[in-house]
Parts: C-alpha cells; structure tokens; sequence
C-alpha cells in the first residue's frame, strides 16, 4: 500500500521507534495457529508516497520505477532477505535489481 508522510511516519515511530522519514516497511504475517500457511499473504509492504517521488526526483528516474524499486525490495524482506549486512545486502540488492529490470518499468 501507498502512504503519504505523515502515516508512513506514524508507522515508522509506533511499531519500529524510529523518529524518521523511510521509504518502505514491511509487516510480515504469521500463518493462524494450525493452519498450513500456503497460499495465505506473506504480510503488508508500505511504501511511502512522498519517498517515491523524493527519491525519484534525486536519483533522475520516474516515480514508478522507484515505486516498482521500493515494492521490491520489500517483496524480497516479505521472502526473507535481509539488507542489514553488507554480503546479504549486496546479494539483495542484485535480486531486485534483475527483478526490477525484468518488469521494464
């Protein structure tokens, strides 16, 4: 889902503490308690309106490639990617940008 600033920032203090703008955040879901978790959602991926086109603007590509770039990454954290170490960011950051390349936004 797309946000604008302010909820995104709401979001961002509430459930990660953190007192700043950011692009994207994701909520991964967890299956019912005896369910098989096939074919339920992974969880929610926020992106942030205002960081879409920010970030567009200072990177020189359209909104919505930097949205397909933001709903990306996030997909990936949803599958369980993780960007806080430099190795897993780089091997990151290469998936999704073969992803975001194979969509041709």
């Amino acid at each position: 889902m797309f946000l604008a600033r302010a909820k995104m920032l709401e979001i961002n203090r509430r459930y990660l503490g953190h007192n700043s703008d950011t692009d994207v955040i994701t909520f991964q879901h967890d299956a019912p308690r005896g369910l098989p978790a096939e074919g339920l959602p992974l969880g929610d991926i926020c992106v942030s309106a205002w960081m879409v086109r920010r970030q567009a603007r200072e990177l020189g590509h359209s909104p919505c490639l930097e949205a397909a770039i933001l709903a990306t990454h996030g997909a990936l954290h949803l599958l369980g990617h993780d960007d806080s170490k430099p190795r897993a960011k780089a091997r990151m950051f290469k998936i999704q940008d073969r992803i975001v390349a194979s969509l041709r936004v």
